[in-house]
């Protein structure tokens, strides 16, 4: 059998939006809120990182066509939203993401 394909960027946040929005709500169950958050936090560190390696990855493609690594093409326009130290230091685990969808 054909292994399942990847949740897209988009298709991950609406997750994680769907589930910010049960645990919001007065009747999200306190049974189901554990796994609720774990699974949160998953998806932030995911798509966290996926926009780091589109970051790099932008501003190398800058970089070359303005000659500079990094270009001033570049300079100060993808910035980190919302993230602190520890956040940005969190690195991707492949093996990490394949275990969770697995579990789903």
């Amino acid at each position: 059998m054909g292994r399942r394909k990847a949740p897209t960027f988009e298709e991950r946040m609406e997750e994680l939006s769907g589930i910010v929005d049960s645990i919001g709500r007065d009747d999200c169950p306190v049974d189901e809120l554990d796994e609720r958050v774990k699974r949160a936090a998953f998806l932030i560190r995911t798509l966290r990182s996926r926009l780091e390696t589109t970051e790099v990855s932008v501003r190398e493609i800058l970089g070359g066509l303005s000659g500079e690594t990094g270009g001033a093409a570049c300079s100060g326009s993808i910035q980190h939203v919302g993230m602190n130290e520890a956040d940005r230091a969190t690195p991707f685990d492949a093996s990490e993401e394949d275990e969770e969808e697995e579990e789903d």
